[in-house]
C-alpha cells in the first residue's frame, strides 16, 4: 500500500489513509492484509487470530474518516489521480439520486444573482486606513502605512511584520460591520504582493465574540509581483449583522505585504457552477472545503451524505 501511495506522489496524505476508503486497489490490498493477518495460525496455541479469545475486536480505522478529512482540508489536497476516482463516485451518487441536472439544480436551489453594491468602506485605501484594522496578538508586531505603491502608483496598504507570533492570525488586516446572509453568493477580488513569497489566508467570520468563521476560509499564495485574486462565487453557511472580512495568516514570518483594490459584493452563481451538468463528461465538481465554489447548504448536505455513504459502503 505504501509503495502504491508513494508512487502517486501523495506524501503526508498517506498518513491520513483517506484514499483507502474509496480507491479500489487500496481496498483490495487492505482486504488481503487483513485476511493474511487474521487467518495467521499462532504456532504456540494452534489457533488463528480470528478464533483467538484474547482478541475482542479489530479496529479498521482509528480517528479517521472521509467527512473528517474533508473538514481538515485533506480532500482538497488529494492528487489528481485520486480526486478523479472520488469525482467518479460522487457523480454516480448524484445521478442515482437525482437522475437529471434539472432535478439536481432544483434540489440545490441553484441561482445566479447580478452584482450588487460595494459592501466595503474605503476599499481602495484612498481615504487612509480607517475603517480597516490591523491587529497584532501574542507578541506579534507590525507597522502599517498608506503608500502610492499600487500596481499603477495608486494607494495601497503596506503592512510590515516586524515581530512574529505563534499563529498566522496573530497579524491580520480586517474590516467589520458587514451584514452578511447565508446561502447567498458573494464575489471578492483584491490585488496583493509581498517581498517574501509565501501563504496568507482570506476569511469571513464574526467581528465579535465568539469570532466564528461563517463558512469561507481560503488560502492564497502571495508573490513578489502584483497579482489579482478573484473568488467569484463564494457562499457562507452562517449569517451575521456584524461580520468581517480578514486578510490573515501573516503572523508567522517577518515580511512586508501590500494590498489594494479590494472589492466585496453580493452577487454571483450558487448551487451549480457555470457549465456543470450531470450528463456531461466532466459532471459535477467535487465540493471544496473553503466555500469558494458557490455551493448552497443543500449541496453541502448532499456532499456530507455522500461521504457518509462512502464510509458505510467501505
Amino acid at each position: 500500500i505504501r509503495d502504491l501511495v508513494r508512487s502517486r506522489g501523495l506524501g503526508d496524505v498517506y498518513k491520513r489513509q483517506v484514499i483507502g476508503f474509496f480507491e479500489p486497489a487500496l481496498i483490495e490490498l487492505q482486504k488481503s492484509y487483513a485476511r493474511d493477518l487474521l487467518t495467521h495460525r499462532n504456532p504456540y496455541t494452534g489457533t488463528r487470530y480470528t478464533e483467538e479469545p484474547a482478541v475482542a475486536f479489530v479496529e479498521i480505522h482509528n480517528e479517521n474518516g472521509l467527512a473528517h478529512a474533508f473538514l481538515a482540508g485533506d480532500l482538497d489536497r488529494l492528487p489528481a489521480f485520486f480526486r478523479e476516482e472520488l469525482a467518479r463516485r460522487w457523480n454516480k451518487w448524484l445521478t442515482d439520486r437525482y437522475h437529471s441536472t434539472a432535478k439536481l439544480a432544483a434540489a440545490w436551489k441553484a441561482q445566479t444573482l447580478p452584482p450588487g453594491n460595494e459592501l466595503l468602506a474605503n476599499p481602495d485605501f484612498h481615504a487612509g486606513i480607517s475603517p480597516w484594522r490591523i491587529e497584532n496578538h501574542q507578541g506579534a508586531r507590525s507597522e502599517q502605512a498608506i503608500v502610492n505603491e499600487g500596481p499603477d502608483g495608486s494607494p495601497a496598504l503596506r503592512v510590515t511584520v516586524t515581530a512574529t507570533g505563534s499563529e498566522g492570525w496573530h497579524v491580520q488586516i480586517n474590516q467589520g460591520g458587514l451584514d452578511l446572509q447565508d446561502d447567498t453568493p458573494y464575489s471578492l477580488t483584491f490585488s496583493a504582493r509581498t517581498d517574501r513569497p509565501g501563504p496568507a489566508r482570506i476569511e469571513i467570520g464574526m467581528a465579535h465574540d465568539p469570532w466564528q468563521n461563517l463558512g469561507f476560509s481560503a488560502p492564497v499564495e502571495l508573490s513578489r509581483e502584483w497579482k489579482r485574486y478573484t473568488f467569484s462565487s463564494l457562499t457562507l453557511h452562517g449569517q451575521d449583522a456584524n461580520a468581517r472580512l480578514s486578510f490573515s495568516g501573516l503572523g508567522l514570518e517577518t515580511r512586508t505585504v501590500w494590498i489594494t483594490d479590494v472589492s466585496f459584493k453580493k452577487g454571483g452563481t450558487v448551487g451549480l457552477l457555470p457549465g456543470e451538468r450531470l450528463e456531461s463528461p466532466d459532471g459535477i465538481k467535487l465540493i471544496n472545503r473553503n466555500g469558494a465554489d458557490g455551493r448552497t447548504r443543500e449541496a453541502l448536505r448532499d456532499w456530507f451524505l455522500f461521504l457518509l455513504d462512502m464510509e458505510d459502503a467501505y
